[in-house]
């Protein structure tokens, strides 16, 4: 089928962006109601459809079924490309005179989590939950390359973090760091596999040889923050949550600058085009790490609670032996006194 065959030659170069027009054709196919586009492009090659009325329909059709608007122009974006992909005439003059899209308002609030809203995370959910989110806070990776991470990309040693060009989205090389916890949880979580180099990190259950995908791995960050309660919007109107999996990359990235990471390395470590990135890619991984330390006190969680235990733990030790002393002290006196009064009997 063509949609097969085009979505296969998207996907050559974005995953993410195949998985969208998939979803955007699917939906213009139920829009008018045939199985599959392919129907559609036949009957308009052969003067039965008009390809501007489909897209005019399809648009007030969803619409009605609210989504928003840039989810719209989205999903028309990518009828658009499947028509010239299939050599149907697109002419940008007749699609702006006969087609309405609508006006992008759209309002997105989100927020970065704070550190105490990511320790509430860790702590209450399960190994797995807490290797991702602990990955994600650390070292910026995208949850599609989080997705897309083989047990060998993620040295536990020299707590690095190696994306390769094939699965990112810029299509380059690129090395980021872990935190000595998040390594930690990560061997937590592996147990037994942890020396199954070419093993997915975050593999499929039912298919091991395939990775969980980034829509799974997403759904299980958007389940985990509905349980402990942060899945609320900032503004009724608000197309997205105050948090998502995406928040915490931002807290990643936000978190280096305002340490005093230099702008370049805190965006080659994300992965963003950003002036001479070649040079930070030539970087020697010491000096990168130098600056990524400037932040590791933003990147560890639960180790400072553990030491904040301990600290309790020790003052109530204190106090014990202050109050022992005290006893022993007034038990001598009691002693010193007895003995004068059997000296002077």
């Amino acid at each position: 089928m063509a949609v097969e065959e085009f979505i296969e030659s998207v996907g050559r170069r974005s995953e993410k962006t195949a998985d969208a027009y998939q979803r955007g054709l699917d939906l213009f196919a139920l829009c008018h109601h045939v199985d599959s586009p392919d129907l559609l492009v036949t009957r308009i090659k052969a003067g039965k459809l008009n390809q501007y009325q489909l897209l005019d329909k399809f648009i007030s059709f969803m619409s009605r079924e609210g989504y928003a608007p840039k989810s719209i122009w989205g999903y028309v974006s990518s009828v658009k490309s499947y028509y010239r992909y299939e050599e149907v005439d697109l002419d940008d003059r007749k699609f702006k005179k006969t087609v309405r899209l609508p006006v992008k308002t759209e309002i997105s609030l989100d927020r970065i989590p704070t550190r105490q809203e990511v320790r509430d995370l860790l702590i209450n959910t399960n190994a797995r939950g807490r290797a991702l989110v602990a990955l994600l806070c650390t070292s910026g990776v995208r949850i599609g390359e989080a997705s897309n991470l083989r047990i060998g990309n993620v040295d536990l040693d020299r707590l690095t973090v190696t994306i390769l060009g094939t699965r990112s989205k810029s299509k380059k090389t690129r090395i980021t760091f872990i935190s000595k916890e998040t390594a930690q949880f990560i061997r937590e979580y592996l147990g037994k596999r942890i020396d199954r180099k070419e093993e997915w990190l975050f593999p499929n259950e039912d298919d091991l040889s395939q990775p969980l995908g980034r829509n799974a791995l997403a759904s299980a960050i958007h389940r985990l923050l509905e349980k402990r309660g942060l899945l609320k919007k900032l503004d009724p109107e608000s197309y997205t949550y105050q948090l998502h999996v995406h928040c915490f990359r931002k807290y990643f990235f936000t978190n280096l600058i305002q340490s005093g990471v230099e702008r370049g390395v805190a965006e080659f470590l994300v992965g963003h085009k950003f002036g001479l990135d070649a040079n930070y890619l030539r970087m020697m991984e010491e000096k990168l790490r130098v600056e990524y330390d400037k932040a590791i006190d933003h990147f560890t969680f639960l180790s400072e609670a553990t030491a904040e235990r301990l600290e309790d733990q020790l003052k109530k030790k204190d106090a014990l032996l202050t109050s022992t002393n005290e006893r022993l002290a007034k038990l001598e006196g009691q002693f010193e006194t007895i003995m004068k009064t059997k000296i002077t009997t």
